[in-house]
């Protein structure tokens, strides 16, 4: 138990432990004063304290700042666009156009989204919709506007979506077996991994890339990297 008088280092605890969740996400849009708002909390000492008493949950920070992103993630100002035919497919990929189920749609590579996440769509000659995350820097630098449309994700289902993380780590030998297998736990796929070991004091970089089903799966895989000894930081990183 804390000492009367721990507030102050429970405070400290908990600023630490919000500033860290809110810069692994890869936020655009959120800003502390959107997830203190969202949480319910009149000063960020409230809600820094939670966290370092243990009150408040880092999961529940990280899980309220994703819904802030969603809700803020701007949308470019679209004209209105006809259906196209060649959004239809047969295999449902949970992603819908206009009211219409079952498009044909495929992930971007440069922001990698995934169920949970904001989206839109790029309507491409001949290959679908592309998916981009509302906050996809390339939404603001593409020509044609008029080929973006709003899309929607279905219900979650199976199907699984890359996502990069950058993890920083103390190097040492079966490190990798251990982190691997700490993913599938998840229930997640690890896709590849790429390490760089040349960094100083025996830390080494390593850029995992994972099959994930939804938001709320890659914040399980987050936390359970984040406790792990060996682990110094890790975020989730555009291609």
């Amino acid at each position: 138990m804390r000492k009367s008088g721990g507030r102050d280092d429970a405070i400290q605890q908990g600023r630490e432990i919000v500033e860290r969740e809110l810069h692994r996400l890869d936020l655009a849009y959120t800003t502390l004063t959107d997830v203190l708002a969202k949480l319910e909390y009149e000063k960020l000492d409230d809600l820094y304290a939670a966290v370092g008493f243990g009150i408040r949950s880092p999961h529940s920070v990280a899980a309220a700042a994703l819904q802030v992103e969603r809700d803020k993630a701007p949308a470019p100002e679209l004209p209105s666009i006809s259906e196209p035919e060649s959004v239809r497919r047969t295999s449902s990929t949970g992603v819908s156009l206009s009211g219409i189920d079952d498009i044909l749609g495929k992930r971007a590579r440069c922001c990698s989204p995934v169920p949970g996440d904001s989206v839109l769509g790029f309507i491409s000659r001949g290959r679908g919709v592309i998916i981009h995350r509302k906050d996809c820097p390339n939404i603001n630098i593409a020509h044609e506007p008029e080929r973006w449309v709003e899309i929607d994700w279905g219900p979650e289902g199976e199907e699984r979506h890359a996502v990069d993380l950058d993890i920083l780590v103390n190097d040492r030998q079966g490190l990798l077996r251990d982190l691997s297998d700490l993913v599938a736990h998840t229930g997640a796929n690890v896709r590849s991994v790429r390490a760089d070991t040349r960094l100083k004091k025996n830390t080494a970089r390593i850029r995992l890339s994972l099959d994930i089903v939804s938001s709320d799966q890659l914040l399980r895989v987050l936390d359970k990297l984040e406790r792990h000894k060996d682990v110094v930081s890790v975020r989730r990183v555009s291609k």
